[in-house]
């Protein structure tokens, strides 16, 4: 197995103390499933070995849209590695967007003059298509506004180099 968090490898092979509920049950989760494999090892990627993640996780913090030169596919989980007890509830709204999807589904502004021709501005650049709120890009297509709990899920994925 192979992973790019120095911390993570040295939780595994008991350099480092897992803290954290959440780490402690991934950390167990992965004891008891290695017992099932007649040899399990586990490595630190290094850095220079994982510029295809470092880039695509640069391309998505980035404030100016890049084209990537290969494709990235997306897939959800079916359930929890670890049960669903583990699971820290934080809210499935996008924060930050609501009051743009609010206003592209009904068309209702904020009370405050300022405030509203700031949120006609921004929605400018946004869609809503079949309920999910995209973000029109210059040279790319539609950009989906991912929640907070997404976006955690995505920078995961991208980092164990999926």
């Amino acid at each position: 197995m192979k992973a790019n968090s120095q911390v993570v490898v040295g939780q595994i092979i008991g350099e480092y103390l897992a803290r954290g509920s959440k780490l402690i049950k991934y950390l167990h989760q992965v004891q008891e499933q290695s017992k099932n494999l007649k040899y399990f090892r586990i490595e630190k990627i290094p850095r220079g070995d994982k510029s295809k993640a470092d880039r695509l996780a640069c391309t998505a913090s980035a404030k100016q849209e890049e084209t990537l030169p290969w494709k990235v596919d997306l897939q959800a989980m079916a359930r929890l590695a670890v049960g669903e007890e583990s699971l820290h509830i934080k809210g499935n709204t996008l924060g930050w967007a609501t009051d743009i999807k609010k206003y592209l589904e009904t068309g209702e502004l904020p009370s405050p003059r300022e405030e509203a021709r700031n949120l006609k501005s921004r929605a400018t650049r946004f869609s809503l298509i079949d309920g999910e709120l995209y973000r029109r890009g210059f040279s790319n297509p539609l950009l989906r506004c991912v929640t907070e709990e997404e976006a955690e899920y995505v920078m995961r994925e991208v980092h164990e180099g999926i």
